[in-house]
């Protein structure tokens, strides 16, 4: 009985090592720093939080990314607290071809946004 309790402790340990250094990934990411940008800059985002104040990847919201040699996609989610207001999470996703990131979609609350580039 010993060995399946050390088996399911170990493969819990190594999942939650290998979620955790993902979350890093993503947070300091290209794609995370273009959405970033271009959230802080959104006035629809302002208009909802006030002036943005943090951020962030969400830690449980999910980040991918996907790519070959001439293109990258990136889908995250990122938490955003601005100076009134509650909290509000911005599901985007973006491109990157050719070196220039545009965003593909964003939205909050289901409702699309329009972040600007």
């Amino acid at each position: 009985m010993r060995r399946p309790k050390f088996l399911v402790i170990g493969t819990a340990i190594v999942v939650t090592i290998f979620y955790v250094a993902l979350y890093f990934s993503g947070a300091h990411s290209e794609g995370f720093h273009f959405l970033e940008k271009a959230i802080r800059g959104s006035s629809e985002i302002q208009r909802r939080v006030g002036q943005v104040d943090t951020v962030r990847l969400s830690f449980f919201g999910g980040y991918r990314v996907t790519g070959n040699s001439s293109t990258d996609h990136v889908s995250m989610t990122i938490d955003v607290k601005g100076t009134r207001g509650d909290p509000i999470s911005v599901v985007a996703s973006a491109e990157k071809r050719n070196g220039s990131w545009s965003v593909a979609k964003a939205t909050v609350d289901g409702e699309p946004v329009r972040l600007e580039q």
